[in-house]
């Protein structure tokens, strides 16, 4: 698991763009993950780019992604969490619902991409969860 990508450093040549710095690791990925055959999970950041500001829907997409190219092109899935939450202006955001998220696989090498699951933050105890369902919400209340 490589927390944040982008804090990988790379021998640097005089000239290199981050962009091909940021090839040159996911392809290293790619290669021990093949070579060890292991799994590879990689985070990376998305750029902020706020909603209302910019005109668009809030969920995040491949173009977010810092150094997408590279990032895009090796990977064998993206997946993509959305927290409307913490997006302001949404109806989450302003009735402080900050546990509903939304898990997007923006890509998945050979097989559908572009589905979504609705899934619950548990920060207590760092996890993700099915989504409550109504009679568990109403119980859940009563306690």
């Amino acid at each position: 698991m490589i927390d944040y990508v982008q804090l990988v450093a790379v021998e640097r040549d005089r000239g290199e763009t981050r962009d091909q710095q940021i090839g040159e690791i996911t392809r290293s990925l790619k290669a021990f993950s093949m070579e060890h055959r292991v799994p590879v999970l990689a985070a990376a950041q998305i750029r902020r780019i706020h909603a209302q500001r910019t005109g668009r829907d809030p969920r995040p997409t491949l173009e977010d992604l810092r150094e997408s190219g590279n990032l895009e092109h090796d990977a064998n899935t993206v997946l993509l969490i959305y927290r409307p939450g913490t997006v302001p202006g949404t109806k989450e955001h302003t009735n402080g619902d900050r546990d509903t998220t939304e898990l997007l696989i923006a890509k998945q090498r050979g097989g559908a991409a572009y589905l979504s699951t609705e899934l619950r933050a548990d920060f207590d105890h760092a996890r993700f969860l099915e989504p409550a369902s109504d009679a568990e919400e109403r119980q859940a209340q009563l306690i």
